[in-house]
């Protein structure tokens, strides 16, 4: 079992990314990357992010590249899935188990995010519900949904959440994405490890 401290610290990462992976980036993502620790977080992943981070604001040129980098990594086809079925599964019918499996899971343990605005419009397989939903699990002071978190990330996140991260630092263009492929590979490794 790991520690309050452990579980605070993971669901602060997990909360963190989900807003990173949710939606393009818009004004409120724009505050909360310019915050001093968050900068710092995503500066330790990829030097350089926090020079990059003080322009970024709703309007500038860094805030408009990141949000065509966001388009081409998460909405083209063939780029980077943020769809858990896609990288559990071989082909679309286990794409689709797997989202059903997901979408399960989350009902069952009551560990969904509040269905309004982006968050609404998310599939059941969408990496970001899954971290928002693992986070808010880790938070929680009863220690069968921290263990239902646990295993939600267990059974839909860590089997692929490393080269999920590889994948994105490896094909994004801007180092708030690059940065964010790095946060997810370190959360894999210490999950794994």
């Amino acid at each position: 079992m790991q520690t309050p401290q452990a579980l605070s610290a993971q669901s602060g990462i997990c909360d963190l990314l989900a807003r990173l992976l949710l939606s393009e980036p818009d004004a409120e993502l724009a505050q909360l990357v310019g915050t001093e620790a968050v900068a710092g977080i995503l500066e330790a992943c990829e030097p350089g992010t926090i020079s990059w981070v003080r322009d970024f604001r709703a309007g500038s040129r860094v805030f408009e590249d990141a949000r065509r980098d966001y388009a081409a990594l998460f909405l083209s086809p063939g780029t980077v899935s943020p769809r858990a079925g896609q990288w559990l599964a071989d082909d679309d019918a286990a794409s689709r188990s797997a989202a059903e499996a997901i979408r399960t899971a989350l009902r069952r343990l009551a560990l969904a995010p509040a269905n309004t605005g982006a968050w609404g419009e998310l599939p059941p397989d969408h990496v970001a519900l899954l971290l928002a939903a693992a986070a808010h699990g880790l938070r929680s002071p009863r220690s069968d949904a921290q263990h239902a978190a646990d295993e939600l990330l267990l059974a839909f996140f860590d089997p692929y959440a490393a080269k999920l991260g590889r994948e994105l630092h490896a094909h994004a263009s801007t180092p708030l994405y690059r940065a964010t492929g790095a946060l997810i590979g370190e959360l894999a490794a210490e999950r794994v490890g």
